[in-house]
């Protein structure tokens, strides 16, 4: 929900300031979660760092606010901070890299028709499913002007 397009996922690479590993940490932007700490006493917040411009704020917070509720009923453990580079941490668990992968682990998942019911999980898979058929049945640009050259 939080990389719902093909290209949702060209931007969460390495180095380039959007998460790649799950992890959280205190003004750390290499982290899924950045604790952001005010420094003026006006509160501290907490930055989702995975979804971009291209995902749909309700759905975002809806994910963002069930998966919260999720941890806290489940008793789950916070995993340690990240204090140094998420990129680099071995320990941590690397995100999807493309929208067939993601939505291949949501689909498998029970946790996502627990917090939203079979009826929307289903749906919303099937969509991810289909925009990522209408993806490889397309021919991009550089395909065309990289394999003519070798025809």
């Amino acid at each position: 929900m939080y990389a719902p397009n093909v290209n949702s996922y060209k931007r969460l690479v390495d180095g380039c300031w959007a998460p790649t590993r799950v992890g959280w940490g205190i003004e750390n932007r290499t982290t899924t979660h950045r604790v952001i700490i005010d420094q003026f006493g006006k509160g501290t917040r907490i930055e989702c760092r995975v979804a971009g411009a291209d995902a749909n704020p309700y759905l975002v917070m809806a994910a963002s606010i069930a998966s919260g509720i999720y941890g806290i009923t489940n008793n789950l453990k916070l995993q340690p901070i990240v204090i140094d580079n998420a990129y680099e941490d071995d320990r941590l668990q690397v995100l999807s890299n493309n929208l067939l992968e993601a939505t291949i682990k949501m689909k498998e998942s029970h946790i996502p028709y627990e917090l939203f019911g079979k009826e929307f999980v289903d749906h919303y898979i099937k969509t991810r499913e289909w925009e990522w058929g209408k993806f490889n049945e397309s021919v991009t640009d550089w395909e065309t002007t990289r394999y003519l050259e070798i025809i």
